[in-house]
Order: structure tokens, then sequence, then C-alpha cells
């Protein structure tokens, strides 16, 4: 009976063992160290991992260069896979061969990362070769050369017509008002550097040299400045010791640093709405904004969103049927950070899955029970124990204490110890902080409200009224001077301006038009209604009214600039009493007043004297002299037919009116 006692006692103690064991801290086994050089080491031992993976990450990337230099740190991340002194004078090749699985290097704002997998009997081989291939250089021109070719390879070839649309297009992003910048909006955060354009980067590379190449190698690539992650099945201790002895007695020393700005986001305790119509889908994200300066703050979200995407789930998808899918999004940059869930259903469930969400929400911010706290942590506890043994995701988890460490100064915990310290009311209190009514985030986007295809309607119609003003526009002189005429009253017409110039003139007008019509409708929301983007807060139904508006608004303004700011004439009607120049107005030249026609070459201050546009704007053009000291001149493919033509028609006989006649001039030579 003892001996019965005795076994169930331990079975017992074994099963709680190995329950306990499935629950221990999946980061416990990370160990980090420093060496006296200044490398940093994250080691993550897993006795069930197939392979090894080796990351090296060096503080320089593309943000650090200006534009002489552009380019130079991906070029030698290129350059340190290459060495004459290995087998085909490349690492890439070299660790292949030998069994590594996947090879690759990264070079983004802040950092070069290299990555290595191979099979975890060839870890310590692994790690001790690319002390070599980082620390240890042999380089020559043919490196380079062949290194540059990959390169411009990789980034494509020059085409002539890149550089100077890529000026087009930045210098009119600055005439232009601001676009909508969520984080700088909502949390004061500055936009990121824009990345160099390709046409900078091959001007570097037609100029760089083998000692610019180490230069920047020397200034970077040292100890101090580099961090060695290595996640897979082998000893720590031997590890331990063989980085101690390989990388510890590199004695490499640089001069500069990578540094990414210091993130110091505060949030300006206004909701952010965000409505759009005539998207592919109906699509609904909302949540809460908040910035990340706690960890746990991080945990919390994550877990209540996860935890609330599937209680939803329950009522919208298993319950109703009115959505597909529905699932946690959480997102931002840097510590500005979007808790939400995602969501979808088509029109008429849509409207009542917003409604659902958003009461869900309130109603968890001013009650949150016990019971759906436990639900919701237990759920994301399975995000620790749930975690795979391949090197991925142990990698994974080195990054994870990677950014306790560097971005929150947590040494001494990890983030299952953290999530594990989390009570009922922290969690009740975070949430309700965040989910207050001034962080509100919601982004609905609508195929259509009314009917299908709706915008596609609008745009068509739009386009219609736009060319119809474009070509119909001198009819406001026909009505206000009482001109009238029909196409059988005219004797000849004749094109002033070719069709690719009238276009021209289209695209012109189009362009100033948005330009005025933006900045109108910026300067007005912001200091009017205090929100420069204050239209796309406004909901269905009311929205349909600015829909409605707005191309109204640009009409107006695009007829207006059209009308006013230029004269432009596209072709002349003839007619027995007159001859009329039409385009954006209507010029009449009575017949009997005409005194002079000539042929006369094209000089610079007829330019905007000139009815008519051309491509060959320097040919001759056609005189017109009048009795009352008007002149015109028009432009044609061939002023001299244009003036034989004319005077065809001017030498028919016309009504005595006691005018002076008209009297052929010779053509000038």
């Amino acid at each position: 009976m003892r001996l019965i006692s005795y076994l169930l006692l331990f079975t017992l103690f074994s099963v709680t063992g190995i329950v306990a064991g499935e629950i221990r801290d999946p980061y416990g086994n990370i160990d980090y160290f420093r060496l006296k050089n200044g490398l940093q080491v994250y080691l993550l031992n897993d006795a069930k991992a197939v392979n090894t993976q080796v990351s090296v990450i060096v503080n320089v990337g593309t943000k650090i260069e200006n534009d002489d230099t552009c380019g130079l740190s991906h070029l030698v991340e290129h350059m340190v896979f290459r060495d004459r002194r290995v087998p085909h004078r490349d690492y890439l090749d070299y660790l292949e061969e030998e069994g590594a699985t996947y090879v690759n290097g990264f070079t983004y704002g802040y950092a070069t990362e290299f990555q290595t997998v191979i099979d975890s009997s060839k870890s310590y081989w692994l790690v001790e070769t690319i002390s070599g291939m980082l620390f240890d250089k042999q380089l020559d021109d043919q490196d380079l050369s062949a290194e540059l070719g990959a390169i411009q390879t990789e980034i494509g070839e020059e085409k002539w017509y890149e550089k100077p649309l890529w000026y087009f297009f930045k210098s009119s992003e600055k005439l232009f008002p601001p676009k909508d910048d969520f984080y700088k909006e909502n949390f004061g955060v500055a936009p990121p550097e824009e990345a160099a354009p390709l046409h900078k980067i091959r001007q570097t590379y037609r100029s760089i040299t083998l000692s610019d190449v180490l230069d920047h190698y020397n200034t970077y690539y040292y100890p101090a400045n580099t961090i060695l992650k290595v996640a897979g099945n082998f000893d720590p201790g031997r590890m331990t010791t063989l980085i101690r002895r390989t990388y510890g007695s590199i004695v490499r020393q640089g001069t500069e640093t990578a540094k990414p700005p210091v993130d110091t986001p505060v949030l300006n305790n206004r909701p952010h709405f965000r409505f759009v119509e005539g998207t592919e889908e109906n699509l609904g994200l909302i949540g809460a904004m908040y910035v990340l300066d706690d960890y746990k703050k991080y945990i919390v979200l994550d877990a209540y969103v996860s935890h609330l995407a599937q209680r939803l789930q329950q009522v919208l998808r298993n319950e109703r049927g009115d959505i597909y899918t529905i699932s946690p999004y959480h997102f931002g940059r840097g510590k500005s950070m979007v808790a939400s869930v995602r969501f979808d259903g088509l029109r008429k469930a849509f409207e009542t899955n917003i409604a659902t969400v958003r009461d869900t929400i309130e109603k968890d911010r001013t009650h949150l029970s016990d019971e759906t706290i436990r639900e919701a942590l237990k759920r994301f506890e399975k995000t620790y124990t749930a975690i795979e043994h391949d090197s991925d995701s142990l990698m994974e988890m080195i990054g994870t204490a990677q950014y306790l460490r560097e971005k929150h100064g947590i040494e001494d915990r990890t983030s299952y110890d953290i999530f594990r310290a989390i009570s009922h009311e922290e969690f009740r209190k975070i949430v309700q902080a965040a989910f207050t009514p001034s962080n509100t985030y919601s982004y609905i986007n609508r195929d259509y409200y009314f009917f299908p295809v709706e915008m596609t309607v609008i745009s068509i119609i739009t386009f219609v009224l736009y060319m119809l003003a474009y070509f119909n526009v001198h009819r406001i002189d026909r009505w206000t001077r009482n001109i009238s005429y029909s196409k059988r009253d005219i004797l000849m017409t004749r094109r002033l301006s070719s069709r690719l110039s009238g276009f021209a003139v289209y695209l012109i007008c189009v362009f100033f038009a948005s330009l005025a019509d933006n900045w109108i409708e910026f300067l007005g929301q912001k200091h009017i209604l205090g929100d420069a983007f204050f239209r796309r807060t406004i909901d269905v139904p009311h929205s349909y009214i600015l829909t409605i508006t707005d191309p109204l608004m640009y009409l107006t303004i695009f007829l207006f600039i059209y009308r006013f700011t230029f004269r432009y004439f596209a072709r002349m009607d003839v007619v027995e009493d007159a001859i009329y120049l039409l385009g954006n107005r209507i010029q009449k030249i009575r017949r009997d007043e005409i005194t002079c026609l000539e042929v006369v070459p094209w000089t610079p201050r007829l330019f905007f004297r000139t009815a008519g546009y051309a491509i060959f704007f320097w040919k001759p053009v056609l005189k017109i002299e009048t009795a009352s000291g008007h002149t015109y001149f028009l432009r044609a493919a061939n002023a001299a037919h244009l003036k034989e033509d004319l005077e065809k028609c001017m030498t028919k006989s016309l009504p005595d009116t006691g005018m002076p006649t008209y009297k052929a001039q010779r053509l000038h030579a």
C-alpha cells in the first residue's frame, strides 16, 4: 500500500512537472553578454531545433548616406560576401557548398543584416566562419567589378527618362498641399526620410572605387558596432567559449555608427475618422491609438483586440453570417501604435457590423468583466506556449529580447515575465485608458452606398461635363454677344491650333485647376474648419454632398482658368460677312473691315499675339489688318495656303457699306 502511495505521489509530481514544463518561460534560455571589444551576443539554444540560424546586424544603413555616397551601404553589404581566399571568391557559394540552406544580406535604413541557416551539426563552424567573413577581408578590383555588375542588375539599367521624370514629380509634389499623414497628424511624428532615387545610386556606382568601399567598411564594420545572434540546437557553453575566442580576439575599431532618431510621439487627443467611398470592398478598421511607452501596454492591448475579434466573430459570423472574416490588426511605426480589429461585410450588413464593433468596444470600456479578461489572457498565453522550435521562431524570440533591451531598457525580465505579472485591474485600466473617445481610430472603406459602381458613374458624368465645357465654353460669347450662324453659313473652316496643342492646353488647364482646387480645399478646411482633411471625416450619406459638389467646384475653377487667364483659338469659321476665331472665346473680324492679308515671318514677340498654337511655332503666320486699326496674326500649317483660301472668299461681292474694300497684298519672300 505504501508502495502504491509512493507511485501515485511520483506520478503526481511527474505530471506537475510536465505541465509546468509546458508553460515555462520560452524566453528563459536566451543568454546575452557583451565582449570586451563591444560585440553584443544573443544565444538561444533549443534541443528540438533541427537547424541553427546566425544573424549578424551591423549598425549602418542607407540613412547615413548623402548624395555622393547613396547606395554605398548596399554595395558594401555585397562586398562583405566577397573574399579572394575562399572558394569562388564568394562566401555565399562557399557556405552553400558546406550545407547552408539559406544565405542572404539586407540593407535597411540604420542597419545591415546578414542571415545564414545551416544544419545544427555545423553550428560552431558557421559562427566561426562568419567572424572571418565580417571582420577579415581581402578584396581587389575584380571583386568590386563583379559586385557592381550584380548590384546594377539588381536595381535595373539606367533609363534616360527616369531622372527628368523624378525631378518633375518631386517638383509637382512641392506645388500641391501636404498629403494626409496619419502619424504626423495624430502623434506629431515627422515622416521618415525618403530613399535615394535609383538614378542617384547609379551615379554613385559609376564613380565608386575600391578605396571608397574599404573606407566605408573600415568606418562601420567593427565589433562594438555589431550584434551577433545565434538560435538553434547547440551547446551554449561551447558556443560561448567559441565566440569569446574568435570574436573576442578581434581588435578592429571604427569611428561611426548609425543611430535612428529618438522616437517621442505625443498623442493629440483627437479621434481619427476616415471614410472612403468607391473602394473595391467594404472594409473597416476600428480601434484605439496609443503611445507604446510601456511594453506591458502593448501586451494588454494585443491580447484585448485578439480576444475582441474572437468574440465578435462568434456573433457576426457564427450567429448572423454577416462577415467573412474579422481579425486583430495591430500596427504602427516606432512607438506610434494602433490596436484595432479588421472586418468586412456586404452593404446592408456592413453598417450593422460597424455599429456592433463600436458598441462592443464601448461596453468593454465602461465595464470589462474579470471573465473576459481571464479569457483574453488565456488566449494570448498561447502565443508563448505554442512557439515552434524552428530557427526562424527562435530568432524572432531573440528579436523580442533585443527590442526590450534597446527600446525599453528591460534587462531583468522577459516578455513572458511581463505577461505573467499582468493583473486584472491593470488589464482593465490599460484598456479603458487606451479606448477613450479622444483616442478612437476608425477607417471605413465602402464600395458603394446608394447603388453599385456609383463612383464610376459619377466619374463618367463628371468627365463628360468637363469635355463638354472645354469644347463649348465659347458659346458663352454666342449667348452674350448674340452671335448666330449655322453650319450651312460657313464658307470655309480651318484649324488654327493642332490637336496635339489643344490637348496640351487641356492638360495644362487640368493641372492648374487641380492645383488651385487642392489649395482652396486644404486652406479652407484648415483655417475655417480646423482640420485640413475634414471632408474625409464625414460619413455617408452626408459625404455624398461633397462627392457631388467637389467636381462642380473643380469644373468652375477649370472654366475660370481656361477662359480668363489666356487666349486660345482652336479653329476659324469664315461666313459671308465675318471671320470668327473660336476657342475659349470668340473673336470676330468683320470682312468689310479687312484691308490687308500678308504672310509674315514669326518672331518671339508674336508668340502671345498669334491666334493658335502649334508644335512648329516658328513657321510664318498670316497677318490681317483692319480699317479700325486692329492687327491679327493667325497660325496655320501653311500660312500661304490660308492666305490664298481667304483671298478667294474676300473676292466675293460684299454689300455696299461705305467701308474700304480689301486689297490683296503680295506675299513677301
